[in-house]
């Protein structure tokens, strides 16, 4: 076979060949801009109940003796709230405690202390077996007072703190929440209008947990009989709410 014939084959050969078309471009799919804002608020409500907390401590050589003393005084002092309109089911126990507390064996002083005649050394530590029985009474929180001045007449020793709450908190959360939303809206219409562009659909939205700023009196410790009334004004309660919104930005 010559060499004309050859190549007259190849020829005829590439000619039946297919020949591939050229890649067609994968389409991308279109990003669509968006703007993610958090949104704040607070709501302030006046406190409608309160939640005190009590304590009465005993001691006694023996823990029998220690136990029986605490359980009367601690009726008494049930007793005698529920005679002020305190129902016995907000009447609960809170922690309850029982310890033996050695007393300290005496060390004589180095050197000879003069005390002013008729003064006496009083550091308030009980020895023994030591009670504390810690009550927590929830009322209105205009009776405050009263619980407290009633619990120390009849027998408790110390006063723990008193945190104040709404009975409506799930309410006034709501309320922060759609605050909370108007606020996220705001900043994002802020920012989507200094853009040049308009706010779209929501895309997404998540809403945070509640949260509480409730007053606190501080504790009293070692509170004596009360000589003129207790006088208790709270703070206002404060229920935030925060959300984090993100929307579609439309040109």
């Amino acid at each position: 076979m010559n060499v004309r014939l050859m190549g007259s084959l190849c020829l005829m050969l590439m000619a039946t060949l297919p020949v591939a078309a050229p890649a067609s471009a994968v389409p991308t799919e279109k990003q669509t801009p968006i703007i993610s804002v958090n949104g704040t608020a607070s709501i302030a409500r006046e406190p409608d109940i309160a939640r005190t907390s009590l304590s009465v401590e005993t001691n006694g050589e023996t823990a029998s003796a220690a136990t029986q003393q605490n359980a009367a005084i601690a009726a008494r002092v049930r007793s005698a709230l529920e005679s002020r309109g305190i129902p016995s089911s907000a009447i609960v126990t809170q922690y309850y405690n029982l310890r033996y507390n050695p007393r300290p064996e005496p060390t004589p002083p180095t050197v000879p202390v003069r005390r002013p005649a008729g003064t006496a050394v009083v550091n308030g530590e009980r020895y023994g077996y030591v009670v504390n029985h810690t009550l927590e009474i929830s009322s209105a929180a205009a009776k405050v007072g009263a619980v407290i001045d009633t619990a120390i007449a009849a027998g408790a020793t110390s006063v723990g703190g008193v945190v104040y709450d709404v009975s409506d908190r799930h309410g006034a959360y709501l309320e922060a929440v759609r605050q909370a939303v108007a606020d996220a809206k705001s900043q994002a219409l802020a920012a989507a209008t200094a853009s040049g562009a308009r706010l779209g659909a929501i895309h997404r939205i998540f809403v945070g947990g509640e949260r509480t700023i409730a007053p606190m009196q501080p504790p009293v410790m070692r509170a004596m009989a009360a000589q003129v009334p207790t006088e208790v004004t709270p703070g206002a309660v404060r229920i935030f709410a925060n959300v984090s919104i993100t929307y579609e930005l439309v040109r």
